[in-house]
């Protein structure tokens, strides 16, 4: 009984070490994905501000346009590209529906924004409009800190500060 009792254990010792491993295979895969989606994130971000430093400079060049007509293209070309992710993708945009004011909200912060952003631009240089804008930083750091209670780490903190010294 002792030989069958031992090769039970062994048995059950393999199946551990086999869930160990399939364990660390998992962890290890979830890093890798963690970091391919860091690194896409942050090529994503570049790009978001090449994008925008573009669009800047369009302002500019487009004196005739008047802010609340590139807002409604900007809008309308968004819009438009949404709607193709949304059918292609097949989101049912009726199972947010608690969220409409919150998405309304943002939307009419975010128009208000562009008009800022656009009266900003024709009334002074692109370049101090877009520091000053850049200056969000902050603003973005405290707010997910009080609404999202998400932690400020003493690097984010250093960050913030050489962010207003830079600004400054």
């Amino acid at each position: 009984m002792d030989k069958v009792g031992t090769g039970g254990e062994a048995e059950n010792r393999l199946e551990k070490m086999e869930e160990v491993q399939q364990e660390v295979n998992a962890s290890a895969t979830t890093a890798s994905e963690r970091n391919n989606k860091s690194i896409y994130g942050q090529l994503l971000g570049l790009s978001y501000a090449l994008c925008s430093s573009f669009t800047v400079v369009l302002v500019k060049k487009a004196d005739l346009l008047t802010g609340s007509d590139m807002v409604f293209v900007r809008y309308l070309i968004q819009f438009a590209c949404m709607a193709c992710v949304v059918y292609w993708q097949r989101i049912a945009i009726s199972d947010y529906k608690s969220m409409y004011k919150l998405l309304m909200l943002r939307a009419c912060i975010g128009v208000l924004g562009l008009l800022l952003a656009y009266f900003a631009i024709t009334l002074i240089d692109p370049a101090d409009s877009t520091t000053i804008a850049h200056c969000g930083i902050i603003a973005t750091a405290l707010f997910s800190r009080i609404f999202l209670t998400e932690k400020l780490s003493p690097v984010h903190l250093l960050a913030i500060g050489v962010a207003i010294v830079g600004v400054a």
